[in-house]
């Protein structure tokens, strides 16, 4: 239940992510429809956070200060999105300083699952299996969270024990009754098919996980790679454009790991099917562990961590377009800023 989840998080001096719902609305329905249920300790806890917001029932949350009595902007952050948004900081740090920043946050907050599983995923995406592996074996023997068992098949099957990977996600499954649509499960183990000579279920499974979170962006390189296996062209032609669309970058490193021309797309109309699937299996390679629905990560020949956000052409080009308004606009300033021209004898 939202409502209960977050006021677990009220204790701990946190609210939910604002990006799930709006948080006062859902406390004002959940009071009316749930009192029975949530006890009075929790409805007196609501009731004081709907007098704190006072009138605010949108998504930017503000409360009322006394005195005085005006609104001021509240940034709330979970322990969950502040560990998730440390992974971000490989924009500009490198990774063994990130780890570093997760290792001290496992000593200093021990009670938090966030730590383990977020720093062990960036153990994923460095190719790190081994370390992940028991870091996340670890999490799930202390919290039993779902990216642990998720994470922990993971590792196993990137160091090619299938049916270790295979025993963790159903363990997991078992413990949480079922699993979600839209976890990162069915990518894994849809490459792990497609690995062990099942292209039909990895491409079950890498469907069912790009419809949930098309955001995967290497699920798209093992699904064009599942559809050439059994000769389905129309399939791997429309998982080349989702990739070629959103991960230029990494089509370029692949095809210079392959020693092939480089460039940022990659099309059967245009490439061999041997160069097509030499170009997806070193994307695959590259790509390591990484099968996010938010940040794309791979290692170049040089052993670099590269890191793209979500559709990151589409970003680059967007910025590109306000860059040039920008300077339009500096030019037109400039004009009408001139004195205008006194005009000469004729």
């Amino acid at each position: 239940m939202h409502l209960l989840e977050g006021v677990a998080e009220l204790r701990t001096g946190a609210l939910l992510d604002d990006n799930r719902f709006i948080f006062p609305a859902v406390v004002a329905a959940a009071l009316e429809r749930e009192q029975d249920e949530l006890g009075p300790p929790t409805i007196e806890l609501g009731r004081r956070a709907l007098r704190a917001l006072g009138g605010n029932r949108s998504a930017p949350l503000t409360r009322v200060t006394r005195p005085p009595a005006t609104p001021r902007r509240w940034a709330y952050q979970t322990p969950r999105r502040a560990f998730e948004d440390l992974q971000l900081n490989l924009f500009h740090e490198p990774p063994d300083a990130v780890l570093a920043r997760f290792a001290d946050a496992r000593r200093e907050r021990p009670e938090l699952p966030y730590p383990y599983t977020y720093g062990a995923e960036l153990l994923l995406w460095l190719g790190r299996y081994e370390e992940a592996a028991a870091l996340l074996e670890e999490a799930w023997r202390r919290f039993k969270t779902r990216w642990a068992y998720v994470g922990a098949g993971a590792a196993q099957g990137l160091l090619g024990r299938p049916g270790r990977a295979l025993d963790w996600w159903k363990r997991g499954a078992a413990q949480f009754q079922g699993m979600l649509d839209a976890e990162a499960t069915y990518a894994y183990r849809g490459e792990l098919y497609l690995v062990h000579d099942k292209p039909e279920r990895a491409r079950q499974e890498l469907r069912f996980a790009l419809r949930h979170r098309p955001s995967r962006v290497a699920s798209w390189a093992a699904l064009a790679l599942s559809g050439l296996r059994v000769h389905d062209r129309d399939e791997a032609a429309r998982a080349l454009a989702e990739l070629t669309r959103r991960a230029p970058a990494l089509i370029w490193e692949a095809r210079r790991a392959r020693g092939l021309p480089p460039q940022t797309t990659l099309s059967l109309n245009t490439c061999s099917e041997k160069h097509v699937c030499s170009t997806l299996e070193a994307a695959l390679e590259l790509a390591r562990g990484n099968r996010s629905s938010k940040l794309l990560t791979f290692v170049d020949a040089r052993g670099r961590l590269r890191v793209c956000g979500d559709d990151h052409a589409t970003r680059w080009r967007a910025l590109a377009g306000r860059a040039r308004s920008v300077a339009r606009d500096a030019l037109i300033e400039q004009a009408l800023a001139r004195p205008p021209a006194t005009p000469g004898p004729r």
